[in-house]
This record gives structure tokens, C-alpha cells and sequence, in this order.
């Protein structure tokens, strides 16, 4: 959801359990060697945190399974074993009842959501390609060289998908009953481990016609209905051309149908289709699934209309 291309119709997809048309390569080590190092960030500013004891969020014990809500806890309240074996859960972003959304914030410090981000080239090409055309110069057989000082230095706000990743994830938190005054971004630079933080506010604005794009799918979802295709797409846009339903969705039957069933294609194709919803929209590129686990402030939910 937070990308700049988000499209609708494929979460619609996914979410309908509509098999596959175009299956995508699986990612190979050296993207895995990128989430890991990322994974390996995140727990470092988190551990730093937890010793200053200000993290705030869910938490949970490897001996006894005991999950709660704590600050910075020293042993688990259940069993009393000790900090060496605890983990901390994040915070779980709980908003699979009304919008379809689940995820986690990276953590909570004193009413402040703390989002932790490793910046590297793949990162500023996908949300800041105009800071990298000018920090760069054309090199031998026209390759890029890049200033890599340059490129921290000119990095002065939080980038487009973070703030919309963020921004998703606090409204949800805010409607559960968690207090939020700030959004903390601890960005770490890979080419050389400096860090930059940006303060920014919660932004309705921002988040809003997001939510309600989620409950225009649910609501395609419980009325069996499909989710238009946004109209600024081609077959040749990227994003088009690397979605996992692309033969699905653009042949000519489809692409002249506002509001053809999961049942529809699976007729034309002799399949079964299954409509009620399986999973649930991320809202971050590596969202995992939230931790569903009573002790977390939460506040009871308002029926939403279509």
C-alpha cells in the first residue's frame, strides 16, 4: 500500500484468492542479504532502546510463550526468567476487522512511533530518484558514478512510501487507543552507518484516502464484486508488468468489465474460486503478520458503512 504504484485491483486479487495468471521469480540471496541486514538494524536500535528503558510495545517470553504489553520489561511477568530471553514483538498494528490491514511499527517510544529504515542506492532509486541524478555524473561507457556523501547530505525529509507506511500504521494505532503524538524516523546510511532522524506528525490527509481505498476493496470483497482498474495504467507499466495477475486482468473481456465476479473467471476457466478473504493488505513492503494478543490498548471498533 505505501508504494507510489499501489494498485488496488491486485490487493483485490490476492485477496479474492484468484490463482495466478503470471507467477513471479522468487528473490534470490542477495535480496535475502538486504532484508537481513535490515532485520539486523532493526534489532540493534531496538536493543538500544530496551537498555535505555523506553521501548514500549508487545513483548515476549522463549521459555514460558507468555506474550503481554510492557515498557523495556527486565523478566517475564508469568515465569520471571530473565531479559536474555525475551523478545520484543513491536508494536502490532491490529487493523484486520475494519480495513484488512495488519503489520507491525518498528516501536513506541514515550506516545512517539519509532520507524527504523536502512537507505542504500535500491532504496533512493524506488522513492528518491532525483536526489541520485544529482549527486551523480556519467562515467566510462556511460555508467553512473555517484556521490555517496552528497547523497546523505542532500537527504533532508522522510521518503514518500515511508511517510505513507507510517502514516497507515498510526491511524490504524490511533483508532486501537494508542496514543501518538510524533512519527520518528531513524534513518541508518549503508554506505557508511551514519544516522539522520526526522520528526514528522501524524497526517490524516495522508493516510485517509488509503483506509478508504481498503474498505472499498472489503467491500468488493463482500459483495463479490471486482475493483477497477486505476486509469492511469498501461499494460506497459512496471508495475502492470511484473503483477502476478497481469494476463488476467488486461485480457479483453476484463479490461471492458467494471464489476466481473472471481466466479466469472474461474467459469471461463473451469475453476473453483473461493470469495471469502484469506489474507490481508500490508502496508510495508515486509509486514508481518500482528500479533493478535489481548494487552494491548485497544478501543472498540464503530461499524463501518460501505
Amino acid at each position: 500500500m505505501a508504494k507510489s504504484d499501489w494498485c488496488p485491483r491486485q490487493s483485490w486479487y490476492r485477496l479474492s484468492g484468484v490463482p495466478e495468471s503470471d507467477p513471479q521469480k522468487k528473490h534470490g540471496y542477495q535480496l535475502e542479504n538486504i532484508f537481513d541486514e535490515g532485520h539486523t538494524i532493526h534489532d540493534k536500535w531496538q536493543r538500544r532502546l530496551w537498555d535505555m528503558g523506553i521501548l514500549d510495545g508487545m513483548w515476549g517470553c522463549l521459555v514460558c510463550e507468555h506474550k503481554w504489553w510492557d515498557t523495556a520489561p527486565q523478566e517475564c511477568p508469568q515465569c520471571s526468567a530473565p531479559k536474555r530471553v525475551l523478545q520484543y514483538r513491536e508494536v502490532p498494528v491490529d487493523g484486520e476487522e475494519r480495513y484488512l490491514i495488519v503489520g507491525h511499527e518498528d516501536g513506541l517510544v514515550r506516545k512517539s512511533l519509532v520507524e527504523v529504515k536502512s537507505i542504500g542506492q535500491g532504496t533512493l532509486r524506488m522513492d528518491a530518484p532525483d536526489l541520485l541524478r544529482a549527486n551523480s555524473v556519467e562515467g566510462p561507457k556511460g555508467r553512473k558514478i555517484y556521490d555517496l556523501d552528497g547523497i546523505w547530505r542532500d537527504l533532508k525529509s522522510p521518503l514518500g512510501s515511508h511517510l505513507r507506511q507510517t502514516n497507515i500504521y498510526a491511524a490504524i494505532l490511533i483508532e486501537n487507543g494508542v496514543e501518538i503524538d510524533e512519527i520518528v524516523f531513524l534513518y541508518e546510511y549503508k554506505s557508511n552507518q551514519d544516522v539522520k532522524e526526522f520528526r514528522v506528525k501524524p497526517s490524516a490527509r495522508i493516510a485517509k484516502p488509503m483506509l478508504d481505498t481498503a474498505l472499498d476493496i472489503k467491500y468488493a470483497l463482500e459483495k463479490n464484486r471486482e475493483v477497477p482498474r486505476p486509469g492511469d495504467r498501461e499494460k506497459t507499466t512496471k508495475g502492470c508488468k511484473e503483477c502476478p495477475w497481469q494476463t488476467t486482468c488486461w485480457t479483453d473481456k476484463e479490461s471492458n468489465a467494471k464489476d466481473r465476479s472471481p466466479s466469472d473467471n474461474a467459469a471461463e476457466a473451469g475453476e473453483h474460486v473461493e470469495h471469502r478473504p484469506r489474507r490481508v493488505i500490508r502496508a510495508g513492503a515486509s509486514a508481518a503478520a500482528a500479533d493478535r494478543t489481548a494487552g494491548a490498548p485497544r478501543r472498540r471498533r464503530s461499524k463501518v458503512a460501505p
